[in-house]
C-alpha cells in the first residue's frame, strides 16, 4: 500500500469550490514533486483548500481548538506555492445571510 504524500484541507463551508479548482491544486502539488504548501489564492489573497505535505502531518495532528494551520504554514520553511482559483478561494458561508446568498434554504 502507498502512503499519502500529503492532505489537502477544505472548509466544510465553501460552496463555491469546485471540482476543477481540486483539480488544480492536487495538479500543482505533483508537479512540484510532493515537496511544497499548495495554497488557493484569489489574486494575492491566500485562502482555501490548501495542500500539506506529509512532513508537516504531525504538527496538522497536534492542532487544539480552531487555530488553522497558518502558524504551520508560516513557521515550516518549506516553500508555499499559490494557485488562483478565483473568489472560490475566500467564499465561505458564516452566517445565514451568506447561506442564502449561496442559494441555500433556511427553514
Amino acid at each position: 500500500m502507498r502512503s499519502a504524500q500529503g492532505a489537502l484541507v477544505m472548509l466544510a463551508d465553501m460552496p463555491w469550490v469546485s471540482t476543477a479548482d481540486i483539480n488544480s491544486l492536487i495538479e500543482a502539488f505533483f508537479a512540484h514533486r510532493c515537496r511544497p504548501i499548495i495554497v488557493a489564492t484569489c489574486g494575492s489573497v491566500r485562502g482555501n483548500p490548501v495542500i500539506l505535505p506529509r512532513s508537516l502531518l504531525g504538527e496538522v495532528a497536534n492542532l487544539k481548538g480552531d487555530l488553522g494551520a497558518r502558524n504551520i504554514i508560516r513557521g515550516s520553511n518549506l516553500p508555499v506555492v499559490e494557485v488562483d482559483i478565483g473568489p472560490s478561494a475566500l467564499h465561505d458561508v458564516d452566517t445565514m445571510e451568506a447561506l442564502v446568498a449561496a442559494g441555500g434554504i433556511v427553514s
